[in-house]
C-alpha cells in the first residue's frame, strides 16, 4: 500500500503528458539525461518546463502531480515516448519504414494525423543482444521530486511495445532468433 496517500480519500492526478512549452526548444536528441543537463541550455529549459507545470498541478489542487513528461524530445505524434527507450538501449540500430504497408491497408494519405504518425514512427532494428541503457528515471523523477512536497508520480513506457508493435506490422528483428537477443 502507498503510505503518502493512505489518508487521502481519493486522490487526484493527471493522467498523460503536458504539453511542451513552446520556449522548451532544446531536446535531449538520443543523449543521456545527466549529460544533457550539463548543457546550460537544456538544464534551464527542462528545470523551468518541470517547476512550471508542477506549480499547475498544485495550483489545481491536485494532490498526486507529474513531470509532465518534460523528458520527451518535441516529435511528431509522441514519438519520443516510445523512442526515449529505444534510442539509449545498445543493440538496436537503424531503423525499418513499415509505415508505407500499414497506411496503404488503413487507406491513409498524406494530411491525416495517423499518416503523418505513421511515416514519423521508424522502429529501430535489434541487430545484436538488447544491452542496458541510461533510462535514468531516478534522477528524472528526483529533479521533479524536489519541485514539490507532494508525491510525484512517474510514467513510462517497456521497450518491447516499441520494438515489436502490431502497429508496425512485425518485429523488427535482424537475427533468427529474438528469444536469444532479449536473454
Amino acid at each position: 500500500m502507498l503510505t503518502v496517500t493512505r489518508d487521502m480519500m481519493l486522490p487526484t492526478t493527471i493522467t498523460g503528458s503536458y504539453p511542451r512549452p513552446l520556449w522548451f526548444d532544446h531536446n535531449l536528441d538520443g543523449r543521456s539525461f545527466k549529460a544533457a543537463l550539463g548543457e546550460s541550455a537544456f538544464r534551464e529549459q527542462y528545470m523551468d518546463a518541470v517547476a512550471s507545470i508542477i506549480a499547475e498541478q498544485e495550483a489545481a489542487g491536485l494532490d498526486i502531480v507529474t513531470d509532465g513528461d518534460a523528458r520527451f524530445d518535441l516529435s511528431v505524434g509522441g514519438k519520443s515516448w516510445f523512442f526515449y527507450v529505444l534510442e539509449r538501449l545498445g543493440g538496436i540500430h537503424g531503423h525499418r519504414d513499415t509505415s508505407r504497408g500499414w497506411m496503404s491497408r488503413h487507406g491513409l494519405r498524406p494530411g491525416k494525423i495517423l499518416w503523418e504518425v505513421q511515416e514519423a514512427y521508424q522502429p529501430g532494428v535489434v541487430k545484436e543482444k538488447l544491452t542496458r541503457g541510461p533510462l535514468e528515471y531516478t534522477a528524472l523523477w528526483q529533479i521533479a521530486q524536489r519541485m514539490s512536497g507532494r508525491p510525484v508520480k512517474f510514467g513510462a513506457i517497456c521497450a518491447p511495445a516499441p520494438i515489436c508493435s502490431p502497429g508496425w506490422g512485425s518485429c523488427t528483428i535482424a537475427r533468427p532468433s529474438a528469444r536469444l537477443l532479449i536473454l
